[in-house]
């Protein structure tokens, strides 16, 4: 049997899901009614539904592809959601529920012709809502 050290590093896996925790926990949360009701149509699956803005969307609740601009939502397709890049209410208003933010649908994601600045992604299972 290996021998471990106390003082070794958790997996990488373990480092991952930390950091993925930590990046949620700093977005803000979606309120827009509207939106959020809308919402629970792709997300109907979901064991824990989620109105942070890596998943809220306004008015029609549409998550758009910010590469081939399909619609991610309507087929409750799986999406990355680049922790990188800023994700943030469009304005500081609190009447502006507009999302600024860069996601990729599975496809492009995994489309080596899609180019983007960052490789860290957020994976949104569009079935469950894992992230």
């Amino acid at each position: 049997m290996p021998h471990t050290n106390s003082s070794e590093s958790p997996p990488l896996a373990d480092m991952k899901h930390e950091q993925l925790q930590q990046w949620q926990a700093g977005l803000a949360c979606g309120t827009q009614p509207q939106g959020l009701e809308n919402m629970k149509r792709w997300q109907a699956g979901w064991a824990q539904p989620c109105a942070r803005l890596c998943c809220f969307s306004s008015d029609c609740a549409s998550q758009r592809c910010c590469a081939c601009g399909r619609s991610i939502s309507k087929d409750k397709g799986d999406r990355g959601v680049c922790m990188l890049c800023e994700l943030r209410f469009a304005e500081p208003d609190p009447n502006c529920h507009d999302v600024v933010g860069y996601q990729l649908c599975r496809p492009c994601l995994e489309a080596a012709s899609v180019l983007h600045d960052h490789a860290d992604f957020c994976l949104v299972s569009g079935s469950d809502g894992v992230h």
